[in-house]
């Protein structure tokens, strides 16, 4: 069935002109939706905190850990403190990153009509077209 709505597809694009392209327009007044936002604007701000409490606490393992001759401390510190402001940049650029590919996605064309030609050539004499040669 798959194969025959493929071909149908193929012979549809390839006689007639590409669809459209369907844009995606968010309905903001959806039911739900205000919840929606306010649940992620929640996430955000608890992520938010988080990372700020890991930059702190990576910052004074850090240090510690440093002060101290811990290299395991001052390594995980270290780690912390990029987790921390990873996390940050993360939160912060999520909304431009997702309207990014929103607009990118929007611009998409459909990919050009392909057009399928067989061509059927009969055996040579004398060579059995089914077999592979060595």
């Amino acid at each position: 069935m798959t194969v025959l709505a493929a071909a149908g597809t193929t012979l549809a694009a390839a006689t007639s002109k590409p669809p459209d392209v369907p844009q995606v327009t968010p309905d903001t007044t959806a039911p739900g939706v205000e919840s929606l936002q306010h649940l992620v604007d929640a996430l955000a701000a608890y992520a938010l905190i988080a990372a700020l409490a890991a930059i702190i606490i990576g910052g004074i393992s850090w240090a510690l850990g440093e002060r101290l001759g811990m290299e395991r401390a001052a390594s995980v510190g270290k780690g912390g403190v990029l987790a921390g402001f990873g996390l940050g940049l993360l939160v912060g650029a999520a909304t431009a990153l997702v309207t990014f590919a929103v607009n990118t996605g929007k611009t998409a064309s459909p990919p050009p009509p392909t057009v399928v030609q067989t061509v059927s050539t009969p055996p040579e004499p004398g060579h059995d077209h089914l077999s592979i040669p060595l």
